[in-house]
């Protein structure tokens, strides 16, 4: 990895590994392969199957190629007449989905860096003793619905559906300039039901 690596190594079920680095002695190679890389144990002399850094300037680089393709200057006339506007689509949506995969590329360069002091810097304990005993004390009806249990909550679900999208929603924006978008408005509050006095019905009789 070119660098101090003392983050958890994550291996998948094909055996390669995810490995975290830490920019420390800022050589020539941690600055190549940068902060988060996956490599294959099977290959020694090559593990680096890609990192970060590594796909973003892949995907650059590809990029600056596409715009580079002139397909009306290629083609000779005639097979351009025929298939050189269809063609120049294609080139010009894959350049499009490029600048879009480049920019995802830099979000997770950019919230790594952000994560870092969280992930890998610091070692913060949390303890949740207060709500553990709070929620022993709630009724079941009530631990049911208002109930804390940390063990219960499903990590990978909340950080791909919950965290990632809140962070690409609201904080990447930021840190890019850029505008974030307006909160939704509520829903329009249910009309109350309207009142009235119940009739005194004491001492009122009922006809066999």
């Amino acid at each position: 990895t070119g660098d101090d690596t003392d983050a958890t190594i994550v291996a998948d079920k094909q055996g390669m590994l995810y490995v975290g680095s830490e920019w420390e002695k800022n050589n020539a190679r941690s600055k190549e392969v940068g902060q988060m890389m996956k490599l294959d144990p099977a290959k020694p002399d090559d593990p680096l199957v890609w990192s970060i850094p590594d796909q973003k300037r892949l995907v650059g680089e590809l990029r600056q190629l596409v715009r580079k393709i002139d397909v009306k200057g290629w083609l000779p006339p005639k097979l351009f007449e025929d298939v050189g506007e269809d063609l120049d689509a294609e080139v010009r949506s894959f350049g499009t989905e490029l600048r879009s995969t480049e920019r995802q590329l830099q979000s997770v360069i950019e919230m790594l860096k952000q994560f870092r002091p969280f992930i890998h810097d610091l070692d913060y304990t949390f303890r949740t003793d207060h709500l553990v005993a709070e929620t022993a004390r709630l009724s079941p009806e009530d631990r049911a619905e208002f109930g804390f249990d940390v063990d219960t909550i499903d990590w990978r679900s909340y950080w791909l559906d919950v965290q990632v999208p809140g962070l690409e929603t609201w904080s990447i924006p930021i840190l890019r300039g850029e505008k974030i978008p307006d909160d939704p408005r509520l829903p329009p509050a249910a009309p109350e039901p309207p009142s009235y006095d119940a009739p005194d019905l004491r001492g009122a009789t009922v006809p066999a």
